[in-house]
């Protein structure tokens, strides 16, 4: 079970190293004009929606019933209410288009 647990650690920690990633590559299409570019920056808003979703069932499902058993509650209910927020961002993300203007982020839109 140890391995298990460690293999899973791993996966997750390589998730957030490439989903950081994708983040970065979009911050620097912020703004961009080209078709080219405004394609990418929709394609990696769709790759990152895809892996937080499947990274936020693995962690709901086996890391944080641990987190709750072996530290505590109160720790698995801050991890929860981060994902929650996590994933009210993204719903706010599937629905701008690639070619929204930066300010349209932040307007709640």
């Amino acid at each position: 079970m140890a391995d298990e647990q460690r293999d899973v650690i791993e996966v997750l920690e390589q998730d957030h190293r490439e989903v950081e990633q994708m983040f970065a590559e979009l911050e620097s299409l912020r703004g961009a004009s080209t078709d080219e570019a405004l394609d990418r920056r929709k394609s990696l808003a769709e790759q990152v929606t895809i892996e937080l979703v499947r990274h936020s069932v693995a962690e709901e499902v086996l890391v944080y019933p641990e987190v709750e058993d072996k530290v505590s509650r109160e720790e698995a209910e801050h991890a929860r209410k981060e994902h929650a927020e996590a994933e009210e961002t993204l719903q706010r993300l599937e629905k701008l288009d690639a070619d929204d203007p930066p300010s349209t982020t932040s307007s709640g839109r």
